[in-house]
């Protein structure tokens, strides 16, 4: 889910600004904010279509990690990500995108010694968790 506020400065340049929440995928629940840069390259069929890429950063919480068990690590972690797409938008209400999310960290999600008998107490293998690419559609009804 996103809330925000877009601001133009011409007709073709603008940036908007969203709080995010995300919990669609099964093993990672997301907060956070966002910034993208707009530009409206032209009209098309009756609507208007062009292009946005930004920043969103946060933090990540993920519920299905190797954190379980003989560890002392956090599943919470920090999230940064580049976005990047497309956009069609009609009537000035109703807007379709379709964008590219490129994460660009990795959380320590959980440390296990499940080899304590041959390698003593200080060994330990580290899980590291991150977030994929992906492609998102989404529609945003906009209203002013």
């Amino acid at each position: 889910m996103l809330g925000g506020y877009t601001h133009w400065f011409k007709d073709t340049l603008g940036v908007r600004g969203y709080i995010l929440a995300n919990g669609a995928s099964w093993n990672v629940l997301q907060l956070g904010v966002g910034s993208d840069v707009i530009w409206n390259i032209g009209n098309l069929g009756g609507g208007n279509i062009g292009i946005f890429g930004g920043l969103q950063l946060g933090m990540a919480y993920w519920v299905a990690s190797w954190s379980y068990g003989n560890t002392d690590e956090s599943r919470l972690g920090f999230d940064a990500a580049l976005n990047i797409g497309g956009r069609y938008t009609i009537m000035d209400m109703h807007r379709v995108e379709l964008g590219l999310k490129i994460p660009f960290t990795t959380t320590t999600t959980g440390r296990y010694n499940y080899n304590r008998y041959w390698y003593g107490d200080n060994y330990y293998d580290i899980y590291k968790s991150r977030e994929t690419m992906s492609l998102s559609v989404r529609y945003i009804w906009e209203f002013h």
